[in-house]
């Protein structure tokens, strides 16, 4: 397994959604879970859950993390502004989390708890545990994505 672990959070927008995959995770791939919030539906920002997890990532670098709001977006755009986070949106098609991992390293699978559904949610995240980083020219253009 490319990753030995799996950090998630959600917002309220996210949380079952975010259940759901933790049932998933649990049954089907050998990961351990980690939840760091929130534990019910109750209205929650998401910002502190996508820094939660970008700060929980820095000491597990082994980690990958998963983060659910309404569409992802809010998600995506928060944990990417952490030099160590390479955050992917995949709503729309499984290429693109195949895509996101063997061309771009991603490390953070974004989802949107209002958009995706359990069976899409759960192809995502095995194809994103799984997939691995293809290296090579992709490496090339990571290193000019760090080069600030």
């Amino acid at each position: 397994m490319i990753f030995n672990s799996v950090v998630l959070g959600s917002d309220h927008a996210g949380y079952s959604l975010k259940l759901q995959l933790i049932d998933y995770i649990h049954q089907y791939l050998d990961l351990k879970v980690i939840d760091i919030g929130p534990y019910d539906d109750q209205p929650s920002p998401y910002p502190i859950y996508a820094h939660q997890v970008a700060k929980y990532m820095q000491d597990h670098p082994q980690a990958m993390g998963c983060l659910i709001c309404g569409t992802g977006m809010g998600m995506c755009i928060t944990v990417n502004r952490y030099d160590h986070i390479r955050g992917a949106l995949c709503n729309d098609a499984l290429t693109t989390v195949a895509t996101a991992r063997a061309h771009n390293n991603a490390n953070v699978l974004c989802l949107g708890g209002r958009i995706n559904n359990i069976n899409f949610a759960t192809q995502a995240i095995k194809i994103f545990a799984t997939t691995a980083f293809e290296g090579g020219r992709h490496q090339a253009r990571i290193d000019l994505i760090n080069n600030k």
